[in-house]
């Protein structure tokens, strides 16, 4: 939604003519935001989906049965006709929209970090499935996007077969709108504490040699300074002695917050890049995958290609390969605050 509204206040309202109406289409889980949209910069219709597809069959259908299914979804006469769509990543409902409105001209906003790292498209070229609906004019294969709009082209890894341009930053007014449209009190909340600790989700925990508490008891001795940001899939957990954000108020507008005091540690969280990815801002990071993935799982492959991708214009990140060394990273980055 963050990367939707820059593209629409610094993009499309630069460009399009006054009377110009959007459809904004999320996922049902930013139902528990009470979104206002009396603020947004154009006429929007909002409407939500659901995000998963559960089953080899229900899948079928929703893609060869595009208009009814679309319909049936959002409970809607008609989807067809869109001049352009823009989406922010390959989620299910992006990719049938498209694949029903084949002349629309698709741009592609970024989704976080693996924007820079990964052809999303690649990633469903080894599944037989989708090459068959390809064959059909189905299903993600067969999108042709115009472009992609990004905070950071600087930094991008991959050669994509569409131009890449550069979607502009926030500024203080986009800012204080967006807390409008999201009923998100300004708490500066992460401002007080010097430690951000990410959680990771149930499917990265199950990969893991050790728990994650365990990680946690090595930041004990600076449990004041500590606190922790959960992961939305293990938001219910807690974790005694440590202070926790226990709110549903949206991290891209937190992280506003992060200085150049901060330091954020997680196994790798794409929540750790977004104060840079959304306001340019430089703080210090401690990535642990190196204590919990083994050096030749794909994630781990994945972690290392990322790291060594920010480092090129980000001096702060620490990837300690022990449990020795996080500790020794973490007394000289207090001992030298």
């Amino acid at each position: 939604m963050m990367n939707m509204f820059a593209y629409i206040k610094n993009i499309v309202c630069v460009s399009e003519p006054d009377n110009v109406s959007v459809d904004i289409f999320l996922s049902d889980t930013m139902q528990k935001y009470s979104l206002d949209l009396n603020s947004f910069p154009l006429r929007s219709n909002i409407c939500y989906f659901q995000e998963h597809i559960h089953g080899r069959r229900q899948r079928i259908r929703k893609f060869i049965c595009l208009g009814s299914e679309l319909k049936k979804d959002l409970n809607l006469p008609d989807l067809k006709n869109y001049d352009r769509i823009v989406g922010t990543g390959y989620n299910q409902f992006f990719i049938r929209l498209c694949n029903y409105n084949p002349d629309a001209e698709i741009i592609l906003l970024e989704d976080g970090i693996g924007t820079y790292m990964n052809e999303q498209k690649h990633q469903y070229q080894k599944s037989i499935f989708y090459k068959m609906l390809g064959l059909l004019h189905r299903g993600p294969l067969s999108l042709a996007f115009s472009k992609l709009y990004c905070y950071h082209p600087e930094i991008m890894c991959i050669q994509n077969a569409f131009p890449t341009a550069a979607l502009p930053f926030l500024n203080d007014s986009d800012f204080s709108t967006l807390r409008t449209i999201f009923n998100c009190p300004d708490t500066e909340q992460y401002a007080r504490d010097r430690m951000i600790y990410f959680t990771s989700g149930d499917l990265w925990e199950a990969q893991f040699s050790f728990q994650e508490s365990d990680l946690l008891d090595m930041l004990y001795d600076y449990k004041k300074q500590v606190l922790i940001r959960f992961h939305p899939h293990n938001a219910n957990r807690s974790y005694q002695d440590y202070k926790a954000d226990t709110s549903v108020q949206l991290w891209e507008l937190q992280c506003r917050d992060i200085s150049e005091k901060h330091i954020l540690i997680g196994i790798f969280s794409t929540a750790q890049f977004s104060p840079y990815l959304f306001y340019g801002k430089h703080y210090t990071m401690i990535f642990l995958y190196k204590l919990v993935f083994p050096s030749d799982s794909y994630l781990y492959q994945q972690c290392e290609k990322t790291v060594e991708m920010m480092k090129k214009d980000f001096q702060d990140i620490y990837v300690p390969e022990s449990v020795e060394m996080f500790q020794s990273v973490l007394n000289s980055l207090m001992t030298n605050a």
